[in-house]
């Protein structure tokens, strides 16, 4: 009896171990790499994680780069890998309200938002509203992975970018 309590301790400990480690994929982009981690993290978590690692959240600037994630996402059913919501990228407006920008600073001029977005909600967060861009899994069962601001506290999968990582 003893040694089956040992067994099932130890395979609790293995699954725990296995379940912390972040689980993602790594893809070019026109020579950047952009890495689809899958841990769920709020936008801040999500941002240091990127930036811990040499990168940023993802900046998905000019049509090409984010044809290319976009099509990445859909072509693989990356929307499968996790529930409802979608992927941290980065961009926020929590400086001042509808004037959205890219963590790097680039130029805002290419937008590709989902039908009526960005909507800002204030109901779940009503301090705040949304604040923080994602790729959003919309419709679910053939997700466009158009933008969408969203609560910024709200734990999902992220998209690091790694400027000219790609060998």
């Amino acid at each position: 009896m003893q040694g089956t309590s040992y067994r099932y301790y130890l395979l609790a400990l293995v699954a725990l171990y296995i379940s912390s480690q972040a689980y993602s994929v790594e893809i070019c982009v026109e020579g950047d790499t952009f890495e689809i981690v899958f841990e769920k993290r709020g936008w801040d978590g999500a941002k240091a994680s990127c930036e811990s690692k040499g990168g940023q959240l993802a900046v998905l600037a000019t049509k090409s780069v984010n044809l290319g994630v976009r099509s990445y996402l859909r072509d693989n059913d990356i929307g499968s890998q996790f529930g409802q919501g979608g992927l941290w990228i980065g961009f926020e407006d929590k400086k001042d309200e509808n004037q959205y920008r890219w963590i790097d600073d680039t130029p805002w001029e290419y937008t590709n938002w989902q039908d009526n977005q960005p909507n800002n909600n204030y109901r779940k967060d009503s301090c705040h509203g949304q604040d923080c861009g994602q790729l959003w899994k919309y419709p679910r069962k053939k997700p466009g992975f158009k933008w969408d601001d969203d609560y910024c506290f709200r734990l999902k999968p992220y998209i690091c970018q790694y400027k000219n990582a790609c060998v």
